[in-house]
C-alpha cells in the first residue's frame, strides 16, 4: 500500500508527549490509525476540511514538526485535506490532553508519593524529555492552581446544592 507523509506543525513540547505517548522513536513517522485518540482526531479533521485565514499566522507559533504516513488512497478516496485550522485545533486537542495528564500526575504524586508539587511538575517534564523552554515551571504551577481551584469550587458547589425530593 502506498503512503505518503503530513507534515503537521506543532509545539515542541507537544511532539515530545506524542512521541512518548505513541511510543515513538525520536523523527519516527506516526502511521495514522483509527486505535488510538490522535488518530481518530486527525481523521476527523481531515474529512471536514475547514479553513480560515486567521490560522495561517497562528501556526508560526509551532515550530516543531509532527509527521503522519497516510495511505495514498485514503487521501485520494476520503479527500483527506490537513488545514491550518485543522492543524491548530489538533494542538489544542493534544495540549488538553497533556494538561489533564499532567494534573492527573500531581494528584497522585501528592495522594500516593512522598512527592512535592515541584518534585512532580519536574519529574512530570522528566517523564516526556520536555525542558524548561518547552513547558515552563511557571505556566505548571499556574495550570495546576488553576486546575486545584476549579476542582474545589465543584467540591463546594455539590456540598451546597439542596438534596433532590423524590415526586411520587
Amino acid at each position: 500500500m502506498t503512503t505518503t507523509t503530513l507534515s503537521i506543525a506543532v509545539k515542541p513540547y507537544t511532539l515530545k508527549y506524542l512521541e512518548a505517548s505513541l511510543f515513538l522513536q525520536e523523527n519516527e513517522i506516526y502511521k495514522l490509525s483509527k486505535l488510538d485518540a490522535f488518530g481518530l482526531f486527525l481523521n476527523t479533521l481531515m474529512r471536514r476540511p475547514l479553513d480560515d485565514i486567521q490560522y495561517h499566522n497562528y501556526l508560526k507559533r509551532y515550530t516543531a514538526i509532527f509527521q503522519v504516513s497516510v495511505k495514498v488512497d485514503e487521501i485520494v478516496i476520503m479527500g483527506f485535506k490537513l488545514t491550518p485550522q485543522g492543524m491548530v485545533d489538533f494542538n489544542n486537542f493534544v495540549e488538553g490532553i497533556i494538561r489533564s495528564e499532567f494534573h492527573a500526575y500531581v494528584d497522585y504524586a501528592l495522594e500516593y508519593g512522598s512527592s512535592s508539587r515541584a518534585k512532580a511538575f519536574l519529574k512530570f517534564r522528566e517523564k516526556y524529555n520536555m525542558s524548561e523552554e518547552d513547558y515552563p515551571f511557571e505556566t505548571m504551577k499556574k495550570s495546576y492552581d488553576r486546575y486545584r481551584e476549579r476542582k474545589l469550587n465543584k467540591i463546594t458547589e455539590v456540598q451546597e446544592a439542596r438534596p433532590l425530593k423524590l415526586v411520587a
